[in-house]
Parts: C-alpha cells; structure tokens; sequence
C-alpha cells in the first residue's frame, strides 16, 4: 500500500524496506524513520473483532500494556539514525505522556506529540543528537 501511495504520489526519493524492525535495513544511518508499530494492548476494550478480521493480532497487540514495540524502536533507533534525525511513532490515543517518558529517558531532544484529526494523541516524535 505504502509503495502504492508513493508511486500515486510521483515519491522516486523514498526507499521501502520490509522485515522485522530493523533487521531489513542496510548498513547506513537515516534521516528520518516513522513506525506505526503494534500499540494496542492485549484485552483493550478499543479493539474490536472487526478490527482483527482486516489486521493480524501481530500487527495490533504488544505486550507491556501495549508499549513492549514502541520502547524496543525508541531504544535501538538511535543505531540507525543520523545525529539529528527524526524518530516518529504512530500510538494509541491514550499513549501519549507513556511514550514522551520513553523518548526521554532515552534522551531524545525536541519531543513532542500531534493529536489527530479527533484532537486525540496520536503520534510522538523525537530528534536524536
């Protein structure tokens, strides 16, 4: 979908990689790297079997109150980015002040979260010095 997106959209400058986590990355550093990760905690009254009949439970469920993928991504991101890139992360809604800490605490620099369209925290970002 996301190759779909960028050829629709006349994107040449974007590189897809596919595996799990970094594992399918070269050996170089990145500017930028964005994850919509599994966020959703395992019996979270929000997911629906609605949901699970388009999406794996792979894809939606981490362990640790749905932050296990969110923490792993934030602390090895630092070994794939360039000093001074930009980590971003898709999260649920109620995720927001859980993953700033993380951010923190890892010492990222200029945190901070969006909110979607619903005015809800959806994404932190951080930059790596």
């Amino acid at each position: 979908m996301a190759k779909a997106n960028a050829l629709r959209l006349n994107l040449n400058q974007v590189k897809f990689y596919q595996g799990s986590w970094y594992e399918a990355l070269p050996e170089t550093l990145f500017d930028i790297i964005v994850s919509n990760p599994p966020y959703i905690a395992d019996g979270d009254p929000h997911l629906q079997d609605v949901v699970l009949r388009y999406e794996p439970r792979l894809a939606l469920i981490s362990a640790e109150n749905g932050l296990k993928d969110l923490n792993h991504i934030i602390e090895t991101a630092p070994h794939y980015l360039k000093k001074g890139g930009w980590l971003f992360l898709e999260h649920g809604f109620q995720q927001g002040e859980s993953v700033r800490r993380l951010f923190f605490k890892k010492g990222y620099n200029s945190v901070s979260t969006s909110c979607d369209l619903a005015g809800l925290e959806r994404v932190t970002f951080g930059q790596w010095e």
